[in-house]
This record gives C-alpha cells, sequence and structure tokens, in this order.
C-alpha cells in the first residue's frame, strides 16, 4: 500500500513538472509573440508617418517652378534630424561613391514657400497608441543626372524621399534615450519635370508614381 501511496506521489509530482515546463514555454511563446506584434505595430505607425511626409512633399512640391529645382538641392539645411541616434544636418550623396546613396545621405530638407524645413514634423495618427509619430521630407538629386552634382539637376528629375519614425521626442539636442526612437521607416519616390517649361509646375501633381522603395532602421536595443 505503501508502496503504491509512493508511485502515485510520484506521478503527481512529474505531472506537475511536465504542466508547470508547458506553462513557461507557453508563456515564453505568448511574451515573444507580442513583442513582435509590438515591433510590427510600431513599424506601421513610422511607415504611415513616412506616407505623410511623401503626400506633404508633393503638395509643397506642387509651388515650385521648372527653374526653382536647383534651388531646392542647394539650400542648406540647419536642424539635426533627430531619429539619428547621433542627430547632424542632412547630407547629399557623393557621385564619386555610388555606396552613399544610402539612408545616411538623404539630401536636403524640403521647404515650404516661407521657408520653413519639413523637418522633424509631427503627425497625428489614428491607432497610434498616444505614441508620438514624425517625419522629415528631404529632396537629392537622382544617381544618374549628367551633372554629377549632389546640387546641379541636368534632367529635370529628382528623389522626394521621407523619413517618417515613433519616438518619445523629436528634440535633437536630447539624448538618445530621452528621445526614444522606436522605429524608423524610409520612403523614396522620384519625380520628373520632364515635358515642363519654366514657370510650369512639376508634372506629377500630387500622383503616386509607384517608384517607393523602403528600409528599416532598427535603433540600438530594439
Amino acid at each position: 500500500m505503501n508502496s503504491q501511496r509512493g508511485a502515485a506521489l510520484i506521478t503527481v509530482l512529474l505531472v506537475m513538472l511536465v504542466l508547470t515546463a508547458l506553462g513557461i514555454a507557453v508563456s515564453l511563446i505568448m511574451t515573444s509573440e507580442d513583442r513582435i506584434s509590438s515591433r510590427q505595430d510600431l513599424q506601421k505607425l513610422a511607415l504611415y508617418a513616412a506616407e505623410a511626409g511623401l503626400r506633404r512633399g508633393e503638395e509643397t512640391l506642387l509651388g515650385y517652378t521648372v527653374d526653382q529645382a536647383n534651388g531646392l538641392l542647394q539650400y542648406a539645411s540647419s536642424t539635426p534630424e533627430a531619429w539619428r541616434e547621433t542627430p547632424s544636418t542632412p547630407q547629399h550623396p557623393d557621385y564619386t561613391d555610388l555606396g552613399s546613396w544610402d539612408g545616411l545621405h538623404l539630401g536636403t530638407y524640403l521647404r515650404t514657400a516661407d521657408g520653413t524645413e519639413l523637418s522633424n514634423v509631427p503627425v497625428v495618427l489614428t491607432g497610434a497608441k498616444g505614441l508620438p509619430a514624425f517625419f522629415s521630407v528631404f529632396v537629392r538629386n537622382n544617381p544618374t543626372d549628367p551633372s554629377k552634382q549632389p546640387t546641379t539637376n541636368g534632367d529635370l528629375v529628382i528623389r522626394l524621399v521621407a523619413v517618417g519614425w515613433v519616438a518619445s521626442s523629436a528634440d535633437p539636442n536630447a539624448p538618445f534615450s530621452g528621445r526614444g526612437v522606436r522605429a524608423v521607416k524610409i520612403l523614396e519616390e522620384e519625380y520628373s519635370f520632364e515635358g515642363q517649361s519654366s514657370p510650369s509646375n512639376m508634372a506629377q501633381k500630387n500622383v503616386n508614381q509607384q517608384g517607393t522603395g523602403s528600409i528599416v532602421y532598427s535603433p540600438p536595443g530594439t
């Protein structure tokens, strides 16, 4: 009788051990899935912010003429890019280095008619769950421009770039931990002035040419 009780106790303990292990495994899986889901949500919010930036950029460019393309590219930005770990002012790509056409060399800020830089602009997003989102809009020359100069447009084609990100703050003077950058998306599309003569507006007319590409920037520790 005692041996049977001992065997039953061991069986119960083994069952409890297995159930405990299963519970821990399920908990770990759910935590991991929640983490992945949260990261995906943040990336979506950053994408929506970048899309809002592209639309704002398109609206702004409607006020510029063909002859003003060089002026757009030659503007010297003054506001640091808050989404970077180490904020700095925007930089043009180097035509002698094709590898410089990346997320670190986005060109220069696009400005509105009154001269305001479209930099670190807050945007209200439905479903943001209280997380602030921002965008910055840039213009840069295209890598095949015959001028081979970042600030001289020779083929009536420029690139519009929008960076959207989710963070606690867009203050470039705050430490990176204080800014709390969680996710960043970069979208780019090509604009063509082809067929337009001064002082005509650009041909895109607020239409997405489906030339958009994107990258994801993963801040340290995420």
